[in-house]
C-alpha cells in the first residue's frame, strides 16, 4: 500500500508528472514538425489532452 502523500512532496510530484506529459507530447510531433507546432499548436492540445 503506498504511503499518503505529504504536502511538501505534492509540488514535486506534479512537476514531474507533467514533465513527463510534456516529454511525451514532445515525442509524438516528427522532429521536422517540431519547430513549426511549438507549445501554442498541436503541441498544447496534445498536452491539453493528457491532462483532462
Amino acid at each position: 500500500m503506498p504511503r499518503p502523500l505529504r504536502v511538501a512532496e505534492a509540488a514535486d510530484r506534479i512537476a514531474l508528472h507533467l514533465g513527463r506529459i510534456v516529454q511525451r507530447a514532445i515525442a509524438g510531433v516528427p522532429d521536422k514538425e517540431r519547430v513549426s507546432v511549438g507549445l501554442p499548436g498541436d503541441l498544447f492540445a496534445s498536452f491539453a489532452a493528457a491532462v483532462a
